[in-house]
């Protein structure tokens, strides 16, 4: 079960660095961050385009510099095609292959556990945030 923490606060720790890391690094050592957010509804949507922005205008602020890479489930118009989700999970797969992905974010159910499941996910090490309220659950299909 995963609990309601704020989104800013994640993504600031995970992108910050972690308890007894080494000393930051020099300009020329820097290397991008990534961030891979998921909504699970049409990009038309204002809620949709508000979550983006809100994390494009935070992140464009900071250093070192981060790109953000957005990607649409839609599950409200395909979601009925049970093939579906996986088709997507892999298309993602074969698009991110070789990127730098720090943290990955889903905006709604249907995208959260279409990023935890899954049979080989290869996202399992790389920390999820879920950004609506409430109480979830995820259950492994095997």
């Amino acid at each position: 079960m995963l609990t309601d923490v704020s989104l800013s606060l994640l993504l600031a720790l995970t992108l910050v660095g972690r308890p007894g890391a080494p000393d930051p690094p020099t300009p020329d050592d820097v290397q991008e961050h990534g961030i891979l957010l998921i909504a699970g509804d049409d990009s038309a949507q204002p809620y949709v385009q508000q979550v983006y922005e809100a994390f494009r205008d935070t992140l464009s602020a900071g250093t070192p510099r981060t790109l953000l890479f957005r990607e649409f489930f839609d599950s409200v118009r395909f979601g009925d095609r049970p093939e579906y989700a996986e088709e997507f999970r892999r298309w993602l797969q074969q698009k991110y292959r070789g990127r730098q992905l720090d943290v990955l974010v889903a905006t709604q159910q249907a995208a959260l556990e279409l990023i935890a499941g899954g049979v080989r996910n290869p996202w399992t090490r790389i920390p999820l945030i879920y950004g609506n309220g409430g109480k979830k659950e995820i259950r492994k299909k095997r």
